[in-house]
């Protein structure tokens, strides 16, 4: 009997993953982590050095699912490596003209990194979580493939997670609708909230991000907004603004014009028609399979963006990506996943990216 640890928020997901493994004969326990944001966002008194159920939202109705289904109900505080592997990831992103991604580095570092350590020194030989996403191989390789749902399919945010922690993780719903996962649920009688909205937010971020950003030290230079090569105003300093970005920089164009590059060296934004690239590159590549080489793929730019065919050429550690249409706002920063039909190839960092005039 497998022994498995399932990430719990207390939702429909997670819940229902639980579920089905302890119906398919496995030994399940529930595991809630604790990013710690709240001390930062300073919205409440949590300690993280004495930790309760009560303070930290989602624990007591993953614990109640868990008296449901008769597990035990675990507790884990990952607040110091949430902040150092996610959190400073985002602050640093935007001093430097690039859009971060931080539930992709989530996922890498703190789900399937902290949190799949800390199951395995529990003696688990499995961390499963409620992620709509299948895993597969092909010709000898472990690789992540969309999940059949198409509209919740979450293969591109766990796109970072490496290859080898996959032996090690499970998905119970990649197989299943949102839908077949509430009746489910429903059927076996799970305590969980009704349906609701789903955010997508920035977990740790309450509010505007700059302000976010201003309370955690960053500031700003102002400089010139460039606009058809003039000067059309002054921003309040590169971190306050993204990539693709139209409203909110107070330029009275006649147009709309968009944030199309940042000049980091002379501190200027420069504006313009909204970004269209059909070439970047792709850094600190994240390989599932020794086939991903130069050739066509299936390329995804930002979570549940229009997928986009395009050639790809390795060199040197990098993929540069020539796509075979134009797509709007490809930002430094993100990340480009590569598929061929369902299975992910490989995942990198967009850099370079070079706008089409």
């Amino acid at each position: 009997m497998p022994k498995v640890l399932v990430g719990m928020s207390g939702g429909v997901d997670s819940s229902a993953a639980a579920y089905l493994l302890q119906k398919d004969g496995c030994h399940v326990e529930g595991v809630t982590f604790d990013t710690g944001f709240c001390l930062r966002c300073r919205r409440c008194h949590h300690d993280i050095q004495n930790p309760s159920k009560s303070d930290l939202p989602g624990a007591d109705e993953a614990a109640k699912v868990c008296r449901h289904l008769g597990v035990p109900h675990h507790i884990v505080r990952l607040g110091h490596q949430f902040q150092s592997k996610v959190v400073q990831a985002f602050i640093s992103a935007y001093p430097k003209g690039l859009t971060p991604n931080p539930c992709v580095l989530c996922n890498r570092h703190i789900k399937f990194g902290a949190l799949l350590e800390y199951a395995v020194s529990r003696g688990a030989d499995f961390l499963a979580t409620g992620h709509y996403v299948r895993t597969g191989e092909s010709n000898g390789a472990r690789m992540f493939m969309r999940g059949a749902d198409g509209s919740k399919d979450q293969s591109y945010f766990l796109s970072y997670v490496e290859s080898s922690k996959l032996d090690k993780i499970l998905f119970p719903l990649g197989s299943f609708t949102k839908s077949e996962v509430r009746e489910i649920a429903n059927e076996a009688g799970l305590p969980v909230p009704p349906p609701s909205g789903e955010s997508q937010d920035i977990c740790f971020v309450q509010g505007d991000y700059r302000d976010f950003l201003r309370r955690n030290g960053v500031t700003g230079i102002p400089g010139d907004f460039i606009l058809d090569g003039k000067v059309a105003g002054t921003h309040h300093g590169i971190p306050f603004y993204s990539y693709g970005q139209r409203r909110g920089h107070g330029v009275a164009a006649g147009r709309r014009v968009f944030v199309r590059e940042f000049d980091i060296e002379k501190n200027r934004i420069i504006l313009g028609d909204i970004p269209l690239t059909r070439e970047f590159d792709a850094e600190e590549l994240n390989i599932f399979t020794p086939e991903f080489a130069d050739g066509e793929y299936d390329i995804q730019v930002r979570y549940q963006s229009k997928v986009s065919r395009g050639n790809v050429e390795l060199d040197n550690g990098k993929a540069h990506v020539v796509l075979d249409e134009p797509h709007e706002i490809i930002a430094p920063g993100q990340f480009a996943v590569f598929y061929r039909g369902d299975y992910i190839y490989a995942a990198g960092q967009i850099s370079n990216v070079t706008l089409l005039d």
